[in-house]
């Protein structure tokens, strides 16, 4: 859990509409959200964001 007290989610997805969406009902949920367009963009941040949960 980060210092906010809020679950967080990398979330990973090409399509821009998509990734917006899905971050927006996640932060509805009460999550954290770091959205990115690609992995590599992902991983460059990975070890900044200390997610709660992987999946791939």
């Amino acid at each position: 859990m980060n210092p906010t007290g809020r679950r967080s989610v990398i979330l990973i997805e090409d399509q821009m509409l998509m990734r917006v969406l899905v971050a927006e009902s996640l932060e509805a949920a009460g999550f954290s959200v770091s959205a990115y367009a690609d992995a590599s963009s992902a991983l460059e941040e990975f070890d900044s964001v200390d997610p709660d949960a992987h999946h791939l």
